[in-house]
């Protein structure tokens, strides 16, 4: 989006990256949010778009519920760990060097759940438009391969 003439805010919790972002791209937007507590009005994007962002916190629900409630037209996450099977949430704080890192987390979710929780948001006036597991994105640097995406679309 960044070489493309469209308007976007990008945002992020930890506010080091948000400044160093806005050093490295001064004529666009970013902010301190935390993505299951949107600032944003309802309705206010066509769309939210987030990567590698919902997996990082304790919960998968919440925060979709907030870019639904903050897109217009659709809303697309990309996960990178793959789901579980297991019926619940696999919720692990990251822990790196012996520390702890605060409200950060590797997950996976419940593929049961995640699934569940799909078909509710269906029943809400959302479609889901796509669902893919197991995708590898050309460029890649991680090259493991196990992304997934989710877009819902408003009806």
């Amino acid at each position: 989006a960044i070489k493309r003439d469209v308007e976007y805010k990008g945002v992020d919790f930890i506010d080091s990256t948000v400044e160093w972002l806005r050093k490295q791209y001064p004529t666009r937007e970013f902010d301190i949010q935390d993505a299951r507590h949107l600032k944003e009005a309802d309705k206010s994007w066509d769309t939210v778009w987030s990567r590698h962002v919902i997996d990082h916190l304790d919960d998968f629900e919440q925060p979709v519920d907030e870019h639904c409630r903050v897109a217009k037209k659709r809303v697309i996450c990309v996960l990178w760990y793959a789901f579980t099977d297991l019926d619940e949430h696999i919720i692990k704080k990251i822990f790196d060097n012996g520390k702890t890192y605060e409200d950060e987390y590797l997950n996976q979710f419940s593929r049961k759940r995640v699934k569940t929780y799909l078909d509710n948001k269906c029943k809400e006036g959302w479609k889901l438009s796509e669902y893919l597991e197991d995708v590898s994105w050309q460029g890649d640097k991680q090259g493991k391969g196990n992304d997934i995406i989710i877009v819902l679309e408003r009806i």
